[in-house]
């Protein structure tokens, strides 16, 4: 998104321009600090490019997301098959299992001996082991807790984990899975999902979004939540709904690589994407290639619709960045753990390479919290500057639609 003039090569303006010209906006609190951001329409369209707040690794969930989650067959289809052929005869482990108890069910319907649930959000907990009792009498155990932090009277065999983040491992699901290979799984047992792959290639925000990035009335509240569960105002990771492949401009690489079951946890190393359609870049576009077991079905999510919506990683260049086909950006990736030993942040630092030699230095980051407000040109245009909070707060800026569900 290019900020450093007000309009485009068009004549047009700018998105810089058109916020200034005038659009709603909603107001959000954190502790005796408020900043507002740009409300596009009172909800979001899901078939065009529109943008979400990642919200998974906070943990945010309500009543909206877990009937998405439910609902995403995609996703559902994958783990569905993975846990059919493992879990017969098997102690299975389910960590994160939500209210509705989605994979242990799925698991005790398949035969496995014993199911454990654990689920770290307490309403969500109490809900299950009601279902629970409801459903499989005796036969699937529920936890409340963190499942590092737990004590289970048997290992398992089998270990279902959807703690994965719209970047693969964002959620801290090495970790988590690290943890649970040492304390709560046998040797041998495997894991669902197998792999978790995080690709990205470069791609044009400001093209994707002519009128200017803003985000619908409905998602205010999880833009809301984040920054509560954060306590502060930073540059949060936003996802982009509404796109496919053709949205992106160059070849496609690796970020990460998490094997589960070979206790392979790749997150850093070189990121080279070469540009295959002329344009201008304003960021990289991260999404999954997932693998249920091993030598199972592979679920592409920026190929398919699912929950796992792409993550946009706005590009900080001192220049607008525009590409020819065979220009290159070599990137180093780096990830390291948050302050909170679980969740990691990535940052990204390279350089764009013309056909003509000329070189560009460039760099990214997407970050748990802690970072800096309104630092990417995203962020700038998305956002209002931080000030002391006033006595007139705006009532759009509230909670997601159950917000028991919501670790604020």
């Amino acid at each position: 998104m290019d900020m450093t003039s007000t309009r485009d090569a068009t004549g047009r303006n700018t998105a810089e321009e058109r916020l200034r010209m005038g659009s709603e906006w909603a107001t959000l609190v954190v502790g005796d600090r408020e900043a507002r951001v740009r409300v596009t329409g009172p909800e979001l369209d899901p078939a065009r490019p529109h943008l979400f707040p990642s919200i998974g690794e906070y943990p945010i969930y309500d009543a909206f997301v877990y009937q998405a989650m439910l609902a995403d067959e995609p996703r559902n289809a994958v783990f569905r098959e993975a846990i059919a052929r493992q879990a017969p005869g098997a102690t299975v482990l389910e960590i994160g299992c939500g209210p509705d108890l989605f994979w242990s069910l799925c698991a005790a319907d398949a035969g496995a001996d014993r199911v454990v649930a654990i689920e770290s959000l307490e309403d969500s907990a109490r809900r299950a082991e009601k279902l629970a009792r409801d459903r499989a009498p005796g036969r699937i155990s529920v936890v409340p807790g963190l499942s590092t932090e737990v004590t289970l009277a048997e290992r398992a065999g089998l270990c279902v984990a959807e703690v994965v983040g719209c970047i693969g491992g964002s959620e801290g699901m090495a970790r988590v899975i690290e943890d649970a290979r040492e304390r709560l799984l046998s040797p041998g047992a495997q894991v669902v999902p197998h792999r978790v792959r995080t690709l990205a290639a470069t791609v044009c925000l400001a093209d994707l979004m002519p009128d200017g990035p803003g985000v619908s009335e409905s998602v205010v509240p999880y833009v809301q939540s984040v920054f509560r569960a954060a306590d502060s105002f930073f540059d949060l990771r936003m996802c982009v709904g509404g796109i496919g492949y053709d949205a992106i401009r160059s070849t496609t690489g690796d970020v990460e690589d998490l094997r589960f079951n070979d206790g392979d946890f790749r997150q850093s190393g070189e990121l080279r994407l070469t540009a295959t359609r002329p344009g201008g870049v304003d960021g990289l576009l991260l999404w999954l290639d997932l693998q249920g077991r091993r030598g199972g079905e592979h679920l592409d999510t920026l190929a398919t619709e699912t929950n796992w919506l792409p993550v946009y990683v706005p590009l900080l260049a001192g220049e607008r960045i525009s590409l020819a086909p065979g220009d290159v950006i070599e990137l180093e990736v780096s990830c390291e753990l948050s302050a909170d030993g679980v969740h990691p942040e990535y940052r990204f630092a390279g350089t764009v390479r013309h056909a003509d030699g000329r070189r560009v230095p460039v760099t990214a980051e997407s970050l748990y919290g802690g970072s800096a407000f309104r630092q990417s040109p995203l962020h700038e245009a998305l956002f209002g500057a931080a000030e002391p909070a006033g006595p007139a707060r705006d009532g759009r800026a509230g909670q997601p639609s159950d917000a028991a569900a919501v670790r604020p």
